[in-house]
């Protein structure tokens, strides 16, 4: 079994903020889009990490949907869209997605 990745916080990310968070996007303020397109033969793993971002994923597998696709992903993400024609199978899978430090009183 191999260790967890671990995904440190940025410089002062998190200074007077508890828990650690991105800052919350404002109704003016226009977020990053990451977009993820593929088809029937797509193959994503681990986490997608865009916490003030639209994260767009999607693709058309033929037909009738095809063969669901089976991913072990994580979304940290504001808002997130699933598009298209695929039929999407995520599974979960603690050991292969990234975990941030934990946080709590120090002695």
């Amino acid at each position: 079994m191999s260790a967890r990745p671990s995904i440190p916080a940025p410089p002062n990310a998190c200074s007077g903020a508890s828990p650690c968070a991105a800052p919350i996007p404002s109704s003016t303020y226009h977020q990053p889009v990451l977009s993820l397109r593929g088809g029937g033969t797509a193959f994503l793993q681990g986490t997608v990490y865009a916490p003030s971002g639209q994260v767009s994923l999607g693709g058309n597998c033929g037909g009738t949907g095809g063969t669901p696709l089976e991913m072990t992903l994580q979304f940290i993400s504001w808002d997130l869209e699933i598009n298209g024609s695929c039929t999407f199978h995520f599974i979960y899978s603690v050991d292969g997605f990234t975990s941030f430090p934990t946080y709590g009183l120090v002695k």
